[in-house]
């Protein structure tokens, strides 16, 4: 800026038509630079909103797109490195609309096998009652697996 000012002064101290001129083009740059700035900072806005909303969403819902058209982005502010207004709003949304967020992610089902615990021998026998029971071939997949690599079962 101090650059500016001191051409500015040259100009101003030559009286000429070129300083009118060049002031123009001078001022008409500087206008195009701070568009520009303003414009690369809207979009840098707009990139830390998403990318913020789509952390919060993965793996939380059903329909990202959906819920992400019911956000208020005029609400949702960026103050520095912080996002502030998508998790509010992300709150109220699970409140007022449940059915939109999946169920608790952790796994659910039959607890994994100890170190300590030993599997069952797998027998013909016992496979071929149980061989169309998936529930029973996962609970037993590591002795199931290894017999059929053994080639025990046939």
């Amino acid at each position: 800026m101090k650059a500016m000012e001191w051409l500015k002064e040259i100009f101003e101290a030559n009286g000429t038509e070129l300083t009118q001129e060049l002031g123009e083009q001078i001022n008409c740059a500087v206008e195009q630079r701070y568009v520009t700035r303003q414009a690369a900072l809207a979009r840098l806005h707009d990139i830390a909103v998403e990318m913020e909303i789509d952390a919060q969403l993965r793996g939380a819902v059903h329909d990202s797109d959906m819920v992400k058209a019911m956000l208020d982005k005029s609400c949702i502010t960026v103050d520095g490195t912080k996002v502030c207004g998508v998790t509010e709003q992300i709150a109220k949304l699970r409140q007022d609309k449940p059915f939109l967020f999946c169920e608790d992610s952790r796994l659910t089902g039959t607890a994994p096998m100890s170190s300590r615990q030993t599997q069952p021998q797998m027998t013909k026998e016992s496979f071929g009652e149980n061989k169309n029971d998936p529930t029973w071939i996962n609970s037993n997949w590591e002795a199931v697996s290894k017999a059929l690599s053994n080639k025990e079962l046939y």
